[in-house]
């Protein structure tokens, strides 16, 4: 078959780039973070796609109520500043980037609630989000910075070029509305009414008898990352006069095997 123009072809971009080095180039410090960051792309690739985002395990809440605040009393306001605890259990999560959030030790946030504000109760969200900070450089002179070449000169001085690491870090917030693109459960979207026909200008596909469980694992997340990458731990109830009251995990997600695994057990 012939056709007047040969439009069967067409490209489409992916999210992940790679740098090809020949041999003379001058090659950057941006090249070679290029090339590094390309198998990270892939896995962050893979991770969004089977994983989506959400809690790994762990990362549970618990909480206390620890008395009287250190800070002197609010004017004109009855009630004494109280301060409560709210601990997040070690565990790991997957932000809507594909980053690991590794949380090796349980961690304490301290809450005080404005004795004096006028609602009696409100929420506050509590979310984790992944962040590289830098460690102390190591220049601890020459041959010690790691670098192949220290710059030092013959009276031992410190290295021109100090050769810096960055670790994961976990950072935990309470929020008194959820930031925007947080990673939280939402009501997934109903499907097609049964038997209807379609719309014109709808696209349609194979129609496939599947069990909810397997439509659900084989739903795809999007390619591109919205917010600053916080994962909702849980929402939890605050008293101004009892603390925190209750806390809840309705809006939590898991990832999307665990949290395709357990809807479908527990439709069952």
């Amino acid at each position: 078959m012939t056709y007047v123009n040969d439009l069967r072809r067409q490209t489409g971009k992916a999210s992940t780039e790679a740098v090809e080095f020949r041999d003379g180039m001058l090659v950057t410090a941006e090249d070679l973070k290029a090339a590094m960051r390309y198998p990270l792309s892939v896995g962050q690739v893979l991770f969004r796609g089977f994983f989506g985002c959400g809690v790994v395990c762990g990362l549970e809440l618990k909480h206390r109520r620890r008395g009287q605040g250190q800070p002197a009393p609010v004017p004109d306001c009855p009630v004494d500043p109280k301060w409560f605890e709210l601990r997040v259990e070690r565990g790991v999560a997957l932000d809507c980037a594909g980053y690991p959030i590794e949380l090796c030790q349980p961690v304490t946030l301290k809450l005080m609630p404005d004795p004096c504000l006028l609602d009696a109760e409100w929420e506050m969200y509590i979310a984790i989000k992944r962040f590289a900070g830098d460690e102390p450089a190591r220049s601890g002179g020459c041959g010690q910075c790691g670098c192949s070449s220290c710059g030092c000169d013959a009276g031992g001085a410190e290295p021109a070029q100090q050769c810096n690491r960055t670790r994961d870090h976990a950072l935990i917030q309470a929020f008194d509305e959820p930031p925007p693109g947080m990673c939280k459960r939402e009501e997934r979207p109903d499907g097609a009414v049964a038997g209807a026909a379609p719309a014109v200008g709808d696209w349609i596909g194979v129609e496939v008898q599947e069990t909810p469980l397997c439509a659900c694992l084989k739903r795809c997340t999007c390619c591109d990352c919205h917010g600053e990458g916080w994962v909702l731990l849980g929402t939890a109830r605050v008293s101004r006069q009892l603390g925190i009251v209750s806390i809840e995990r309705g809006d939590r997600r898991d990832v999307q095997p665990i949290a395709c695994a357990c809807d479908h057990v527990d439709a069952d």
